[in-house]
């Protein structure tokens, strides 16, 4: 497993410092993070990691930009999707301080770079999806130069990069995209060396909808399940199995009607959804789609491994007595049925730990990451919903170094400011702070992927068709039926039309 410690976890230290808690099993020694072995020797005390970094940890060099505007196109969120009021927000700039802590450090944070490269960040254009897409592609048609950065919707920008008006960020300078701040893995989805879309921890949209799993720690206790989760995160036996057989049991008929309904307890809240099922599908490593050297593509969905782990979720969700499968990912599905106290296990998004009903929920609960394969798999894995925003520019923006600079240098501040911030206030709870889940959930954020496939799905490929394919029942004769008949369609009208694409790309 790798090292759960990282240079985020240190500026978290006066959180996190805490003796680690009894094994998973209830009698184990702790061991070192990332070791499962426990092998490896304790640190020495006077180890620089223990203390804190300081300073901005980019290599972008001194530069001044004459006081230019760096002009921000961004799609606008609905506060409602995060806490059930109408009101639109932006997760990149903010007006002033507020006193409130993640509004602050994006404030500070934008002050910051306005002074370091002589730059002025006026408020950014904002707009629904459509429109920031006929925005940006009308501004590249016109031959204009209007916004040097556009934040929009994953899910969303694949006809748009096929509308030829996105350009390379592997030509842009100062941009490292194996730094911490961003999800690296996305250089993977490159094709020919051109990546038209990358994701840092400046956006926190790209945090906000992170997929992890939340628990009831009060109901864990009342129902003795004699595993210390989090010490079993950390010893590389949190699985998919292990869920399950921490919720096949788990089942209280509340309101005594002897059947089951939405008001008895559940050990399991599964999500009948496309991005909520195929977390799990890559939380247990197992691609849908994987992009050769050669940029043809192999579709191992048929594969053995994956028809196991489709059989797995079946019985999770479907067939495991003690779960509960609502029928979408909405937020009353999401995050009322758990904060009405009678679920055990929930998928969540991080943006939900911070909604009211969850700030008034009565009952303690815990963050953990998404379960891996098995123990032999080393590392957790997690995806971000493919509504969230991506950071794009566009063919006709000149001015690259100041781009590549503001964009480096921000994302590595969030990574020192935001993101920690960002966790510090969403696990707050009645003045409570649980450090234990604030370890997990920077492992959560740490584990993000971000591959060909989910990248480049643009809404008509697998990922949104996991209910098909997890079916209710009987897999073997209505998944994989569904599958077969869907193979080619994919290759031809998902995946190849974009390689092609940017096999031919010119700037």
């Amino acid at each position: 497993m790798k090292p759960m410690k990282s240079a985020l976890s240190l500026l978290l230290s006066a959180v996190l410092l805490l003796p680690l808690l009894a094994g998973c099993g209830g009698g184990k020694d702790p061991v070192p993070d990332g070791d499962p072995s426990g092998t490896a020797q304790a640190p020495d005390s006077t180890d620089t990691e223990t203390e804190a970094p300081a300073g901005i940890l980019d290599a972008v060099p001194e530069l001044d930009f004459d006081g230019a505007p760096f002009r921000v196109l961004e799609q606008s969120l609905m506060q409602g999707y995060r806490s059930g009021e109408k009101e639109k927000v932006l997760s990149f700039w903010t007006e002033e301080e507020s006193g409130e802590q993640v509004n602050d450090a994006i404030f500070s944070r934008n002050r910051a770079a306005e002074e370091r490269f002589n730059v002025v960040i006026p408020e950014p254009r904002q707009g629904s999806a459509n429109e920031v897409f006929s925005l940006a592609s009308n501004s590249v048609l016109s031959g204009m130069d209007e916004f040097d950065l556009v934040f929009a919707e994953l899910r969303k920008s694949y006809d748009a990069m096929l509308g030829d008006i996105f350009s390379n960020w592997n030509n842009v300078p100062y941009i490292d995209i194996d730094n911490p701040w961003y999800t690296s893995s996305i250089k993977d989805s490159a094709v020919n060396g051109v990546l038209l879309m990358i994701e840092s921890d400046l956006c926190l949209s790209w945090s906000e909808q992170t997929w992890m799993i939340v628990f009831n720690k009060t109901k864990a206790e009342d129902y003795n399940l004699g595993v210390d989760l989090y010490q079993c995160v950390r010893d590389g036996k949190w699985t998919l199995d292990l869920l399950m057989q921490l919720t096949e049991h788990v089942y209280t008929d509340v309101n005594g009607d002897g059947k089951k309904s939405e008001e008895d307890f559940y050990g399991m809240l599964g999500l009948n959804d496309g991005p909520a099922l195929a977390v799990f599908y890559y939380g247990c490593e197992t691609p849908t789609v994987i992009l050769n050297d050669d940029f043809t593509i192999d579709q191992p969905i048929k594969g053995e491994k994956f028809i196991d782990l489709m059989d797995k979720l079946v019985n999770l969700f479907n067939l495991n007595p003690g779960s509960y499968y609502a029928s979408s990912q909405a937020r009353d599905n999401r995050v009322l049925k758990f904060a009405a106290g009678n679920i055990l296990f929930a998928e969540m998004l991080a943006m939900d730990l911070t909604d009211g009903a969850m700030r008034d929920f009565k009952d303690d609960f815990g963050v953990l990451p998404i379960p891996k394969w098995n123990e032999g798999q080393e590392e957790y894995h997690t995806m971000v919903n493919p509504s969230v925003l991506v950071m794009e520019i566009l063919k006709t923006a000149r001015n690259r170094e100041m781009i590549g600079a503001l964009v480096e240098a921000m994302s590595a501040l969030s990574y020192q400011t935001v993101l920690p911030t960002y966790i510090d206030t969403s696990l707050e709870h009645r003045g409570v702070r649980d450090p234990e889940s604030a370890e997990m959930l920077e492992l959560v954020f740490a584990s993000r992927e971000a591959d060909f496939a989910y990248v480049y799905d643009g809404g008509g490929g697998w990922i949104d068709r996991m209910p098909n394919i997890t079916a209710q029942t009987g897999y073997a004769d209505v998944a994989i039926t569904y599958i077969e008949e869907r193979l080619i369609k994919m290759e031809d009208t998902v995946y190849y039309p974009i390689i092609d694409y940017l096999l031919d790309y010119r700037e």
